[in-house]
């Protein structure tokens, strides 16, 4: 029950933030935008027969996942040297 309020209390704050821009039309993106899309997809049709893209995602992703842990490693270590008495 108490999880059930939680969860409505969530939704509707969601739903809060989210009505003014739900007061605007649709919006229907320009064709060029899918002419992109459409150019794209046969560019890493290309690339996928030299290199799985998959395989190219997942490099990425990891990649930015190790860089993320880096950098905030760093951050926790700034603020640490910035406690007084701390070495």
């Amino acid at each position: 029950m108490i999880t059930t309020a939680i969860l409505y209390l969530l939704y509707y704050a969601i739903s809060l933030v989210l009505s003014p821009l739900l007061l605007f039309s649709d919006v229907v993106l320009p064709p060029q935008f899918t002419d992109a899309l459409t150019s794209a997809g046969a560019s890493l049709g290309i690339v996928s027969v030299i290199a799985p893209v998959g395989t190219i995602a997942a490099v990425i992703v990891v990649f930015a996942v190790v860089e993320g842990f880096i950098f905030g490693y760093k951050i926790i270590k700034w603020v640490y040297t910035k406690i007084p008495g701390v070495n």
